[in-house]
């Protein structure tokens, strides 16, 4: 589980900075260019200074992410057999101040939360 700036905070670390996280997973051999997914990113943000998305690496290639819903389309960056993830996510300075008794700000619970692949598959629909 993922924990939010706040609760690592309260653990005694002075925490601000850039977040990196890796998950590899098998898709079964019968994936196929018709198979795709949706990769769905559980991003809170500081609603004062913004938690960004810095980046997002599917098998080794950067994949653009929609920086208001963090959502991207991947299915034709997967493939059958282990596929690997990476994200990395930034936090404000606004912590380490606060941490240092230089700005007084209440910390926010906000980072990433978790990570949804959400499989589809293109069917074609003879409509006439």
């Amino acid at each position: 589980e993922l924990l939010p700036w706040q609760q690592i905070m309260e653990l005694g670390a002075d925490v601000s900075g850039i977040g990196y996280y890796k998950n590899s997973f098998t898709l079964p051999k019968l994936w196929s260019n018709a198979d795709g997914a949706i990769l769905d990113l559980n991003i809170l943000d500081d609603k004062q200074f913004g938690c960004t998305l810095v980046r997002v690496l599917v098998n080794g290639i950067e994949v653009p992410i929609n920086q208001i819903q963090f959502k991207a389309d991947i299915g034709n960056l997967l493939h059958a057999g282990e596929n690997t993830i990476e994200i990395e996510t930034a936090s404000t300075l606004a912590n380490q101040l606060v941490a240092y008794g230089r700005f007084n700000y209440e910390t926010t619970n906000y980072g990433l939360y978790g990570v949804k692949l959400i499989p589809y598959k293109y069917v074609e629909i003879d409509a006439f």
